[in-house]
């Protein structure tokens, strides 16, 4: 209950990285404890925060490409980019999980016309409902992240292709 604690005065003293670390670390050692689904709620909640500030664009891209079971919605991530992904589902059924890197997927310098075969997807199901998302990379990069307020409905699979355009300059 510490970190949990510890997490929350953080974030309202607006350290988000020390609350991050709190969050992290509670859920890395107590995934099992009574709090978990609290924690995973201020963790998610957090990320949305920090991609709210620190300007994030708008995912555009997330569409209804198919149906998944009743009570249930599905959000299927394309990772086209060589980054590990954060993604967070801020909702009533609170997510933050990691989705590995396409090591053979390059940093594309024009809008690619679809997602590549050699693209690292992840599956995530979900209580239907309205969620915040955020996906931003993990590593240490100056990437705005990506964000979508969304109602996703019941017995609907999403998805959507992630990929990274480099900003040339001449």
């Amino acid at each position: 209950a510490l970190y949990y604690n510890c997490g929350q005065k953080y974030e309202g003293f607006l350290d988000f990285a020390s609350a991050r670390k709190m969050y992290e670390t509670f859920l890395s050692f107590y995934p099992d404890h009574p709090l978990a689904k609290d924690v995973k709620s201020a963790y998610a909640r957090l990320i949305v925060t920090e991609a709210g500030i620190s300007g994030g664009q708008e995912l555009t891209q997330l569409a209804v490409v198919g149906s998944t079971a009743s009570g249930m919605t599905e959000v299927v991530i394309k990772n086209d980019s060589p980054h590990r992904l954060r993604i967070a589902f801020s909702g009533p059924d609170p997510q933050v999980r990691e989705l590995e890197a396409c090591a053979s997927c390059p940093v594309y310098t024009a809008l690619p016309a679809y997602c590549s075969g050699q693209a690292v997807t992840g599956s995530y199901m979900l209580v239907p409902g309205v969620y915040d998302i955020v996906i931003e990379s993990t590593a240490d990069l100056e990437l705005a992240p990506m964000t979508k307020n969304i109602n996703l409905l019941d017995g609907s699979q999403y998805s959507t292709c992630v990929y990274i355009i480099s900003q040339l300059t001449p």
